[in-house]
């Protein structure tokens, strides 16, 4: 294949297809193909184009020089060349130009508009955008650029110091800048470039491209990538063959269920919904399954669990090679947790923000140290912490390290932190050793005066290294994954400010590290046995990607295609009529490569769970409408359950592995201590101790609280709330801001009054969710629809009855104290008859409730201790059809042996518990689901008979 701009199909395994097609073309020069140069769009394309390149040789082979395009740039710089600039550097001489014009952006962080200026800079160069020379001839683009009449003394301003900065970084800078030193070694690259392949590219910048471009033309070099050639999936490379000015040659793959569906799925076609699914259908089985599937997690806890249960049941089905593509660092740090304790390590391409490491805790420990004049708890995290090494304390044994603790919190805890020579004196009361160690910490600490004044960045660079390694934090770096990658973060501090004039506090200095540690990444060696076989990716990194399972993870509408950046000079439409990549086109290329991704792996899972608990999980647009396309073209549906429910179950999670020594033969079983054994059962404690006593044992006996967010989301149980005090307050003075209570008389031939009662208290309840937030007008509807069902049941029940509301008495019952609130409780001449208000979807079936498993309404009848009847009233929508079904009650012959039952239950369990008898958890799907102590959980442990 001699084309110079190749594109070959969505479907097609791409480094295979290229490894292919490069040894077909240069068959004659076998085994040597080193004379080659592959530029690739990404590192992730090595490995796989390696391999793939060896198979399709047939033999061994020479491999050819595999190089990024940053690398392919740099590497050809003249030596006469300026050496370029970090980027920190860059951002850092712009945060010392911007110190001093501190009146420019008034309350803004230096550093902040320093990064956003080097970042606008940096397109400015790589989209080969020349402002105008002087400031008023750019105020003047900018000012039709915004297309609306703004106020000319803030365009001025903006483009002044903009123009103003660009001026200085152009001059002061120049050739040296990270954006222009690629470019023009890419110049001096082209020139001599001869047998060069591009691939993997689905976008290059406009500066870039034109320089590409006569290269391309005249055959020296060649670009082969993957992408639709049509449709709306092929906007980015359709841009980018303009730019390139080269039209590709599209390779094609065979048509399968999947390439049809994500066809019409992306087509240009203004049609309805249904007639491109009728289309659809028209040409592809009802049972071709696409291989696609949808998971909806609950939590984000769910999710990661569904992600590590497909990885491994893909490597149980024989699966080789199986990529999970997230940018969602909290779900992969959860993964790997998760994949290590099956004994599998996760090959992480993304890297792992350095701050997180050990190896930065113990840095700013350090700091800490000498910020808290040595208080005692970042003093221990220092030396607990496995870095800190040399005599005369290296690793303290724990009865050292609890000596050490109780001298550091002498002598109260909030006590003022004493010197490190007071520490000293103290220490040596208890060990001798600690006299050197305190001294050993005192001259570390004088290298580095954080309290001291203002002072070259440059100088605290140097002191920052020379007081880590006075301490011997930086020794104990070395030998670390993450602590290498500190120290050498360290040195490109050091490196990026010397010899620039700018002056910090100790405070504005610790803020420039600590941005930098959040900046740099890291890989760690996955801790799995064997290589790992999971990959973590972001989409950017995806191109050519092949696999036998792809995990799309996080795949929600914030994710993707993600919320627009915001800019912190310019808006969208600006940089677009300024020549600069916009969110449009970033849109366009997640787009293309979202595309691809469903078709690199013969099975797809994508997963997502709600941004907030309560929340109903919603994937991405694009994703649903494709899930809607699918069931309107009758195909099998893309939505699938099982795994999710699979996830769910205690039976699919890996144990924590312990070493065989500490591992006991038998888990014993949990039991409450009596001083720790509660004398009250509450309604929901009593349904807890039927589901699960050892969640009961955990929430009751031991009083472990699940984590609760500080502001829950607005949920279903709000608006059952609402419900209960409408009706609460219907019969009773509760609220002086609520309307009172009806006085009038139960009339069925007139419910208007009671009616017209509900109706305020309802207005006066729904107030203020109707003022706050939108979904009010829904429960305010949803209760409207109800009041006529309502009124009919008050006045039945109110008129021969004494009715009480939020009643509760607690009441002695088999050893047990019961408490619990009845929504509603009346008494006529037959006894008492408890009713409970449910507002919400699942209500407890009448069969649930006579084995004795939903004991709620049970409870309150022994509670009451005179209970005729139970029933539930079933509030949850305003359907006409279903007012006959609201009521549902316990059958009367049914309730007495029902609830002596229950009661002998409860006394045998109380037996149980006093006597330490074991409570395994249950363990069954339902409770397990929803429970919050599964960390704790004694599920799956063998217990004594």
């Amino acid at each position: 294949m001699s084309a110079r701009f190749l594109l070959f199909a969505p479907g097609t395994r791409f480094p295979d297809a290229v490894a292919a097609a490069l040894i077909e073309r240069h068959r004659e020069r076998l085994p040597d193909l080193t004379s080659l140069t592959l530029v690739l769009a990404t590192p992730a394309l090595a490995a796989p184009l390696r391999a793939a390149l060896a198979r399709a040789a047939g033999g061994a082979l020479m491999s050819p020089r595999l190089l990024s395009l940053g690398q392919y740039a740099l590497a050809a710089l003249p030596e006469d060349s300026p050496a370029p600039l970090s980027a920190l550097a860059c951002r850092l001489q712009l945060t010392e130009w911007l110190g001093r014009l501190r009146s420019v952006f008034p309350g803004e962080d230096p550093s902040r508009v320093a990064d956003a200026l080097f970042a606008l800079f940096e397109d400015l160069a790589l989209n080969a955008v020349a402002l105008p020379a002087d400031a008023e001839g750019f105020a003047e683009q900018l000012r039709a650029a915004y297309g609306a009449p703004l106020s000319p003394e803030g365009l001025s301003r903006e483009a002044r110091i903009v123009h103003t900065l660009w001026r200085f970084y152009a001059e002061e800078i120049g050739d040296r800048a990270p954006a222009i030193a690629r470019l023009r070694g890419l110049r001096a690259a082209l020139a001599e470039a001869s047998d060069t392949l591009l691939i993997g590219f689905d976008a290059l910048a406009r500066a870039e491209a034109a320089l590409i471009a006569p290269a391309l033309a005249q055959g020296r070099v060649a670009l082969w990538t993957r992408g639709a050639a049509d449709g709306r999936a092929a906007a980015a490379l359709s841009e980018l063959g303009q730019r390139l000015a080269q039209t590709p040659v599209t390779v094609a793959a065979a048509s399968t269920p999947r390439s049809a569906l994500l066809d019409a799925w992306l087509a240009d076609d203004a049609r309805p919904l249904h007639a491109r699914a009728t289309a659809l259908a028209m040409t592809t089985s009802h049972a071709a399954d696409s291989g696609i599937r949808l998971v909806a997690a609950s939590s984000a806890e769910h999710e990661a669990r569904i992600v590590d249960l497909a990885a491994r049941e893909a490597l149980l089905d024989g699966a080789q090679r199986i990529a999970v593509v997230s940018s969602d660092r909290r779900l992969a740090r959860r993964l790997r947790a998760l994949l290590e304790r099956a004994g599998l390590g996760l090959e992480d391409r993304v890297g792992w923000a350095l701050s997180t490491s050990r190896a930065a805790a113990a840095v700013s420990s350090w700091l800490e140290c000498l910020e808290s004049g040595f208080h005692f708890r970042p003093l221990l995290d220092l030396l607990k912490s496995g870095f800190f090494t040399g005599e005369p304390v290296q690793r303290p044994e724990p009865v050292l390290a609890a000596q050490l603790e109780r001298v550091l919190m002498f002598p109260r805890r909030d006590a003022p932190a004493p010197p490190v020579a007071g520490l000293a004196a103290l220490a040596g009361v208890v060990d001798q050793r600690f006299p050197a160690l305190f001294e050993r910490l005192r001259l570390a600490a004088a290298e580095l005066p954080v309290n001291g004044p203002a002072q070259l960045a440059e100088d605290w660079a140097r002191a920052l290294i020379a007081s880590l390694s006075a301490v011997g934090i930086v020794a104990g770096l070395a030998d670390d994954d993450a602590g290498s990658q500190v120290v050498a973060t360290l040195r490109q501090i050091e490196a990026a400010v010397r010899g620039l004039p700018l002056r910090l506090r100790w405070r504005e200095f610790r803020a420039l590290l600590d941005r930098q540690l959040e900046e740099a990444t890291f890989r760690p060696a996955p801790a799995g046995s064997g290589a790992p076989r999971v990959a973590l990716y972001t989409l950017e990194q995806t191109q050519g990607l092949c696999a036998d399972l792809v995990i799309l993870a996080s795949a929600t509408p914030a994710q993707l295609p993600g919320q627009a950046p915001g800019e912190l000079f310019f808006n969208q439409s600006v940089r677009h009529e300024l020549g600069l990549e916009g969110w449009r086109e970033r849109q366009a290329l997640t787009l293309a490569r979202l595309r691809h991704l469903l078709e690199a792996a013969p099975r797809i899972v994508i997963s997502y769970a709600a941004d907030e608990d309560g929340e109903r999980p919603q994937p991405a647009p694009w994703l649903e409408a494709l899930a809607a396309l699918a069931q309107a073209a009758g195909l099998p549906p893309l939505h699938d359950d099982s795994l999710a429910v699979r996830a769910a179950r205690a039976d699919s999670q890996i144990a924590a592995r312990h070493d065989a020594e500490i591992h006991p033969a038998t888990m014993p079983a949990p039991a409450a201590r009596p001083a720790l054994l509660p004398r009250e059962l509450s309604a929901s404690g009593h349904q807890t101790l039927i589901d699960c006593p050892y969640r009961w044992h955990v929430r009751y006996a031991l009083r472990l609280e699940a984590g609760r967010a500080p502001d829950d989301p607005v949920t279903r149980a709000d608006f059952g709330e609402r419900v209960h005090l409408i009706l609460r307050s219907f019969h009773e003075h509760h609220d002086p801001k609520l309307p009172p209570p009806y006085r009038g008389v139960f009339d069925e031939a007139d419910p208007a009054p009671v009616i017209a009662c509900l109706q305020a208290l309802a207005d006066a309840v729904f107030a203020a969710d109707l003022a706050a937030r939108p979904l009010a007008r829904i429960w305010r509807r949803e209760f409207e629809a109800l009041t006529p069902w309502l009124a009919q049941q008050l006045i039945a029940r109110s008129r021969e009855a004494t009715v009480q509301v939020e009643w509760e008495r607690p009441r002695s019952v088999a050893g047990w104290t019961l408490k619990g609130t009845v929504d509603r409780l009346e008494e006529d001449a037959d006894g008492q008859r408890i009713v409970d208000y449910k507002t919400g979807a699942r209500v407890p079936k009448l069969e649930e409730i006579a084995a004795g498993e939903a004991v709620q309404l049970p409870h309150y009848g022994l509670e009451a201790g005179r209970a005729a009847s139970l029933e539930y009233w079933k509030l949850g929508g305003g359907d006409r059809d279903k007012d006959r079904e609201r009521v549902q009650a316990v059958p009367d012959e049914a309730l007495t042996p029902l609830l002596n039952a229950i009661e002998a239950r409860l006394a045998q369990l109380r037996r149980d518990i006093e006597s330490g008898h074991a409570l395994p958890a249950h363990g069954d799907d339902a409770t397990c689901e929803r429970c919050d102590y599964r960390g704790v959980c004694r599920l799956g442990a063998r217990v004594p008979a």
